[in-house]
């Protein structure tokens, strides 16, 4: 059996492009692509751009706020949903052309990719005034890259990887991840593809150029804030997160063992966080995720900002401080968080997959091909060969994919986990890269059942 991964992508590509413009006919008519603001929306669309400073010193990274005043001065922000869904769509098609160079043949990668389609993250967020749409996109874009980068070994495809991933970083931060992730995936698609050349070698002409590509302009983008606003790091806004899982933990006997430059406002969060409506003892994870967010704007950003002013780097700082601190003295607090973390990450992402409607197309087109086979095909006719090379096919591109996914969710939400609650919202970003794994299992099992059956003419019994 031939491999069709080096047939036209053209016809795949069409059909990846009609089922786009239906989902976008469906999406417009039912009104999700009306632009929406929520409540994070405010930081980007007032982010300053007077000078230098002002961008690095920011708690937002700036590739998405940027983009904003792009599509602002130019066609108006109304369309954002708009350039938002089709930049997705894009995205997609790069994706199945990636999986194509990857050594995938032209039906899987086809089977592979639809369903991101209709991918979760961008149905519930194309039309949001979030970075979730902008950083998924780009983040796809690295790891397609990473999978022919991988296989081909060609210049374009890293290229292509280094800039998707710093700027999918630039725009969410916690997408931080790909940086150690990509290099992995590159070894992965090796590994898998049989390759004949020892492990140092691969590391040295895959892996190595991989993490350089992704580490250097990560590393030129911090020594650059370290210039500019003397902090080296991605942005000012790690202790903005933990404060607000550290805080929780936080209780008045503790003050004396602080360090001294957090005392004061140590006692101050204490103080607000006794008389906030919204804040209550956090006795299991639902309470501690409500907690959440009011303690971290409408208590701890507040109170430090009481103390330092409204200086947005010696705000984090002093925030981080006061985190660590808090978590050094109570590390069962948040051992306990991390796991009531991760089994609700675990539990949302089976959520998010029940309710995805790439996989539920996918089923319902496996469905149907199990009833059309059984009604038109008789018996066995496939070889013992072509069992085999059908089966080492399907072996290779599903591993391929299952890895993808798993390192790609397990990377992602480990690190969401560590620092902040895992929302439904950061379940489904980093969760779009598990749909074409379900997919292509089912096609994978249709496709045998196909292959092991002869036509039987119609009404003519077995």
């Amino acid at each position: 059996m031939k491999s069709s991964s080096n047939s036209s992508p053209f016809s795949g590509a069409i059909l990846l492009l009609l089922l786009s413009f239906c989902t976008y006919g469906f999406l417009l008519r039912s009104g999700r692509l009306d632009l929406q603001i929520a409540p994070d929306s405010k930081d980007y669309l007032q982010y300053q751009v007077a000078s230098l400073t002002d961008v690095l010193s920011s708690i937002r990274t700036p590739a998405y706020p940027l983009f904003l005043k792009l599509v602002s001065s130019t066609v108006g922000i109304e369309l954002l949903p708009t350039i938002q869904w089709f930049l997705w769509i894009l995205v997609v098609l790069i994706f199945y052309l990636a999986l194509l160079s990857g050594g995938f043949r032209r039906a899987t990668a086809l089977v592979a990719t639809a369903p991101m389609v209709l991918a979760s993250a961008q149905v519930e967020f194309a039309a949001h005034v979030l970075a979730d749409s902008m950083a998924v996109s780009l983040s796809v874009v690295a790891v397609g890259s990473c999978v022919a980068w991988g296989k081909e070994g060609t210049v374009r495809w890293l290229g292509l990887a280094t800039f998707a991933s710093l700027a999918s970083i630039l725009t969410r931060p916690a997408f931080l991840f790909l940086i150690p992730c990509l290099p992995l995936l590159t070894l992965v698609v090796n590994w898998l593809s049989n390759d004949s050349r020892t492990f140092r070698a691969l590391l040295i002409q895959r892996g190595l150029p991989m993490l350089a590509a992704t580490l250097l302009p990560f590393f030129t983008y911090c020594s650059l804030r370290y210039v500019v606003v003397n902090e080296f790091g991605l942005v000012s806004f790690a202790g903005h997160n933990i404060i607000g899982i550290a805080a929780q933990s936080l209780e008045p006997n503790d003050i004396h063992s602080l360090p001294d430059s957090v005392k004061t406002l140590a006692r101050d969060i204490l103080d607000r966080r006794e008389v906030h409506p919204q804040y209550h003892p956090p006795k299991d994870y639902e309470t501690m995720e409500s907690n959440f967010n009011p303690m971290v704007w409408q208590i701890a950003v507040p109170a430090a900002k009481s103390i330092v002013g409204n200086d947005t780097l010696e705000v984090d700082r002093s925030l981080s401080i006061l985190a660590r601190s808090s978590m050094l003295r109570h590390p069962g607090f948040y051992i306990r968080w991390l796991i009531w973390n991760a089994k609700t990450a675990f539990r949302r992402t089976l959520e998010v997959l029940a309710h995805d409607l790439g996989i539920q197309l996918a089923l319902v087109l496996f469905v149907g091909m199990a009833i059309l086979s059984s009604l038109r095909f008789g018996g066995k006719s496939a070889t013992l060969d072509d069992d085999w090379v059908l089966l080492k096919h399907q072996s290779r591109e599903l591993f391929l994919l299952l890895w993808i996914s798993i390192l790609f969710w397990a990377m992602g939400m480990g690190l969401v986990i560590l620092v902040e609650p895992s929302l439904t919202r950061y379940v489904q970003s980093v969760s779009v890269l598990l749909p074409p794994v379900v997919s292509c299992l089912l096609f994978h099992t249709a496709e045998r059942w196909w292959s092991d059956r002869v036509p039987v003419p119609w009404g003519q019994s077995r």
